[in-house]
């Protein structure tokens, strides 16, 4: 469950592909819950409905603390069993943090999941574009590492004073337009915020990724991957592809869901369940 998003995938323990439901986290009250889950009852046996046995459990990652009890209530009312997954769970990363619990879960299961598709062939540098944008790295010894944050589309936008005015816009749109990256001037002030954003937050992630990548490659003869995921990653790879970036985006793989496909892995490894991870 993400600020803006809240994503949930049912899958067997022998893997296959992921079924997601995407609802908006701002929308997810308990009727919206309750009539999701209903679509999708728990396989197996469940005592909330009168059968013996376990629940089947139902994992959470989330970074919105206000919503999981709500969640938490309608996975229960509907038969699973719901567990937090927290940066400190078993089995995710050794790492190098300092303070590992204040690092957002969403950031673990992305560089878990990145790591183990790209079969720990080196190191590998995850970018979630989302609300805000994450660009985290894992060395090729598959030591979590963290990384840098900036903000997202929507974010940029509200941080120029008075967005509303420059853009002559009452809701200034926070959607990139890849076209623009490679030629941002505008010709009002409206359009100039546009093109800034269109190619100033493709150039700043770039820049950090491409700085991690370093890192992430230092001392080693494999080469670093690159994993991009969240609700606006296809325009963002597009504004590399389009702009100045193009030897970035070739090494840069668009991994959709990669959160809940790093959940599935680490879910399965830790119940013990072979789950093999995507090809990569």
């Amino acid at each position: 469950m993400g600020n803006t998003c809240l994503r949930f995938a049912r899958t067997a323990r022998r893997g296959g592909g992921l079924a997601v439901v995407r609802l908006r986290t701002a929308d997810a009250g308990r009727p919206v819950l309750d009539a999701a889950l209903a679509s999708w009852p728990p396989a197996g046996p469940s005592p909330a409905k009168g059968n013996p046995g376990p629940d089947p459990v139902a994992w959470i990652a989330s970074v919105v603390p206000s919503r999981e009890a709500a969640l938490e209530a309608a996975l229960s009312e509907a038969g699973w069993r719901p567990c937090q997954v927290r940066p400190d769970a078993p089995g995710l990363f050794p790492h190098a943090l300092a303070a590992p619990g204040a690092t957002g879960v969403d950031r673990w299961l992305a560089a878990y999941g990145a790591f183990h598709i790209a079969r720990r062939r080196g190191g590998v540098v995850v970018v979630q574009a989302g609300t805000a944008v994450t660009a985290d790295w894992v060395d090729r010894k598959g030591v979590f590492r963290g990384g840098a944050i900036l903000p997202g589309p929507a974010l940029w936008l509200g941080s120029l004073a008075g967005a509303e005015r420059l853009s002559g816009s009452k809701h200034p749109s926070p959607r990139l337009d890849p076209e623009r990256a490679a030629c941002p001037a505008g010709d009002r002030t409206a359009s100039a915020v546009a093109g800034g954003l269109a190619a100033g937050l493709p150039g700043a992630v770039a820049s950090v990724a491409a700085a991690l990548r370093r890192q992430a490659g230092a001392g080693g003869d494999r080469p670093v991957s690159v994993a991009l995921t969240g609700g606006w990653a296809g325009s963002l790879l597009d504004a590399w592809k389009r702009g100045g970036w193009r030897s970035l985006a070739v090494r840069t793989a668009w991994i959709p869901d990669l959160v809940l496909l790093g959940l599935r892995l680490w879910a399965g490894r830790r119940g013990g369940a072979a789950v093999s991870p995507p090809p990569a």
